[in-house]
């Protein structure tokens, strides 16, 4: 994990609420970072992604599940990160429409390149005097791996990666501001479905519609409404670790290409 400079607090906010409510306001409020100009200029370009990386990820998610650890201080898996919020998560967004029926299940799939990195947030003095905390930016950039032009696609992603609080009562709290009508009974149900499978991922793909990941495939269901984009790491059906978008950029090359066109 690498230090990184923050961007700033825009003025006028304060933050208050559990660790989680805190590092979520501070995380929105943050300026989005100063770029470096290979991903700024060429995204996924400048580093493509190894030749079978991406099935790779895909088999070991199949085979072992998803990465556990609740707290961002301890190691993660930066690879599964980045495939999950740059192959996996926009491919499940991109035919989103197709799937309607709840009931039927679909292979967990995700192509292109995706290169992640994770970032130590440092709150100044005068931000910490408001209620700002330090907090851990994940930077994904990714082609979406949407069609055959993906460099039309190419994106940078700033993903905030928070423990969630497993006290009851915060728990609640804290999963209610990104859920803020909660989870169908239908959706939760499908959470805790294998018992093999204790933890399971809940994707927030917009406009209302969520995913349920086991590993090797998802269910959509909709008319859920959440705050933001991402996905929730959930253990024993209780959300134990979030990922959540905080902003989105198109990269220069990319975008000047898409102009052009």
């Amino acid at each position: 994990m690498r230090g990184a400079l923050p961007g700033g607090i825009r003025g006028g906010a304060r933050f208050t609420g559990s660790r989680f409510q805190r590092e979520l306001g501070t995380a929105m409020a943050t300026r989005p970072h100063a770029r470096t100009a290979s991903t700024l200029l060429l995204g996924t370009a400048w580093q493509r992604t190894p030749f079978g990386h991406t099935w790779a990820q895909r088999k070991k998610i199949r085979t072992d599940g998803f990465d556990t650890s609740s707290r961002p201080d301890l190691p993660l898996d930066v690879a599964e990160l980045a495939h999950i919020h740059g192959n996996r998560l926009p491919s499940i967004m991109s035919s989103a429409f197709l799937h309607r029926r709840e009931d039927r299940g679909h292979l967990a799939g995700g192509s292109g390149s995706a290169n992640g990195s994770l970032h130590q947030v440092v709150a100044s003095e005068r931000d910490r005097a408001r209620g700002a905390v330090d907090w851990t930016r994940l930077c994904v950039d990714t082609d979406q791996g949407r069609s055959l032009l993906q460099v039309v696609d190419d994106s940078h992603l700033d993903v905030l990666v928070a423990a969630v609080s497993q006290d009851p009562a915060e728990n609640a709290a804290d999963v209610g501001l990104i859920l803020p009508q909660g989870l169908p009974p239908r959706v939760t149900a499908a959470l805790t479905a294998d018992p093999q499978r204790p933890t399971v991922r809940l994707h927030l793909l917009g406009k209302g519609r969520v995913a349920v990941d086991a590993g090797e495939s998802y269910r959509q269901f909709h008319d859920v409404p959440h705050i933001l984009q991402g996905s929730l790491v959930v253990t024993r059906g209780r959300v134990t670790r979030a990922e959540l978008w905080v902003a989105t950029r198109r990269n220069v090359l990319p975008w000047l290409v898409d102009g052009i066109g």
